[in-house]
């Protein structure tokens, strides 16, 4: 399996389905041309999350939700790191500083919940870089101090840190991605600890870190893992680790052949699947790849969509 930039193929297989863009910047009424996070509500409604606020558009128009010093009821920060709808069709925004916030549809108003250094069921830190619902429809927050779990009955939160006197505590505190199809446990991506396996039941971490023959790198910008339960890991220089837990193996993906030290496009920031099976991979300075199932092979897709 390779990584492919050859245009032509790509082309070749993008004809298969063919998309319009839409192209929405401040000109339109963005606040913001930074777009850190998207997600579709139960309504219909996108919501885009900006370095300076949050947006709503309906396919016509876009309403922006800034915060207001004046205003308790207004979102807590205009930097927005991550956004979720949850199963219970609620949405969730992570912010650069203010913490987390609830959405209320019918008043349009946000609840905040950020850290108390005096209450212990508040949240690690108020810099949000990730959010995740589990298969059992709990809401986990990542971090930049550590792992939150939303406690649905006491309307706050449960921590996980790294303790340097517990072996099984998190690897590090700085989360960076957070995912699993599987009720039992969290993959737990984090920059500078490598990869995370939490174990629910008895809440302890197994550490993946960098080795000879495991993860190429401990800073992991990204994570997913397949319902074949394949882990697909994003690293900064190490490009992507692919984890085959049941046999413990490990492959390695870069964006030039044999070569997974070529700098800034060996730094794989997300990962997602397509509806087709599909995995999506998004590089930093490498473009957008696309891994075919059918065909085995990697392809990059670097066309102008605007």
């Amino acid at each position: 399996m390779v990584f492919s930039s050859c245009c032509s193929i790509a082309s070749t297989y993008s004809q298969t389905e063919q998309f319009r863009f839409t192209h929405l910047t401040n000109d339109d009424g963005l606040s913001q041309n930074t777009v850190n996070a998207i997600v579709q509500d139960a309504y219909g409604f996108i919501w885009i999350g900006t370095y300076n606020g949050l947006n709503r558009y309906d396919g016509y128009r876009i309403d922006e939700f800034l915060h207001d010093k004046y205003d308790s009821s207004s979102i807590s920060n205009n930097q927005i790191n991550a956004l979720l709808v949850d199963s219970k069709k609620r949405l969730w925004v992570g912010t650069e500083g203010g913490g987390l916030n609830l959405y209320n549809h019918e008043k349009q108003t946000f609840k905040k919940y950020t850290y108390n250094f005096d209450d212990k069921n508040t949240l690690c830190s108020n810099e949000i870089n990730t959010l995740f619902e589990d298969e059992n429809g709990t809401l986990w927050v990542g971090t930049r101090l550590g792992l939150n779990k939303y406690m649905e009955s006491e309307d706050g939160f449960a921590s996980f840190q790294y303790k340097s006197n517990e072996s099984k505590s998190l690897s590090n505190n700085f989360i960076t991605s957070i995912h699993s199809m599987n009720p039992k446990y969290l993959w737990i991506a984090t920059m500078g600890g490598g990869l995370n396996k939490f174990m629910l039941e008895t809440e302890e971490f197994i550490h993946y870190k960098k080795h000879a023959k495991g993860l190429n790198d401990n800073n992991v910008w990204s994570v997913y893992e397949s319902t074949s339960g394949k882990v697909w890991i994003g690293t900064q220089t190490g490009a992507l680790n692919v984890f085959y837990p049941d046999l413990n193996k490990w492959e390695y993906y870069g964006y030039e052949p044999n070569n997974l030290k070529s700098g800034g496009a060996n730094l794989v920031k997300s990962i997602v699947s397509g509806i087709n099976g599909d995995i999506w991979i998004g590089s930093d300075g490498g473009g957008l790849y696309q891994l075919n199932h059918d065909m085995n092979r990697f392809f990059r897709e670097h066309r102008n969509v605007f």
